[in-house]
């Protein structure tokens, strides 16, 4: 996989987002058009069942996913694709491709209708919606920002376990920024008491009000390239 191929995939792809957009071309399509050229420039051969399989089965009375990666024969990362413009919000799917996940094994999954891809940890201990990791959207956002986020499922780096690594940082951020936010928001007792030792001349009742008053905005974790 070369930077120029994933680029050049990219662009094309986008190109046919903008074509295909209000049309109801169906997942089939999508599927060719727009989510296999993806695929294929991130080293994956889509032509070959012991690397990309498609519509696996964990098990014959299983229901298939679209496509299983798979290194080593073993799937490491499970695709679910949608027809183009459909909602990815809609529980049903989001539970269908967690739960493909969690009857195979496999960690790694992503949701997608061509254009918005997202990448979830399907065996992460967090409720469904906190096991997404990432989104994007194709068409809003630069062609070299699209290559980064997608670069982390090529087929070179699902072999370095990268993805293990991004959701490590990922989620301990996560953790820490939401228990900020509850300390701030709640004028947490202790935290009072430490600003209070920073700026002497405000009371602590008066730290506690400016806490509650504060619109906290710590952000999402940022770029994980």
């Amino acid at each position: 996989m070369s930077d120029e191929t994933l680029a050049f995939a990219i662009e094309a792809v986008i190109a046919k987002i903008a074509k295909f957009r209000g049309k109801a071309i169906g997942e089939q399509n999508t599927k060719s058009s727009l989510i296999e050229p993806i695929l294929e420039a991130l080293g994956w051969d889509i032509h070959d069942a012991d690397e990309v399989h498609h519509e696996f089965k964990p098990t014959p009375k299983d229901n298939p996913v679209d496509y299983a990666l798979k290194l080593m024969r073993k799937p490491r990362l499970f695709v679910e694709a949608n027809g183009l413009g459909e909602n990815l919000s809609d529980h049903k799917w989001i539970r269908q491709v967690l739960g493909y996940a969690a009857m195979a094994g496999v960690e790694w999954c992503v949701l997608t209708d061509g254009d918005e891809i997202r990448f979830y940890n399907a065996t992460a201990p967090v409720t469904a919606e906190d096991k997404l990791f990432w989104s994007i959207r194709l068409s809003q956002v630069s062609t070299h920002e699209a290559a980064k986020t997608l670069r982390i499922i090529s087929r070179a780096n699902m072999g370095e376990n990268l993805l293990e690594e991004l959701w490590a940082g990922f989620f301990t951020d996560r953790e820490v920024r939401d228990s900020l936010v509850e300390l701030i928001g709640s004028a947490d007792t202790k935290l009072v008491g430490l600003l209070r030792s920073k700026v002497r001349r405000l009371s602590p009742k008066q730290i506690a009000h400016s806490m509650r008053r504060l619109e906290v905005n710590i952000e999402q974790p940022g770029d994980f390239h």
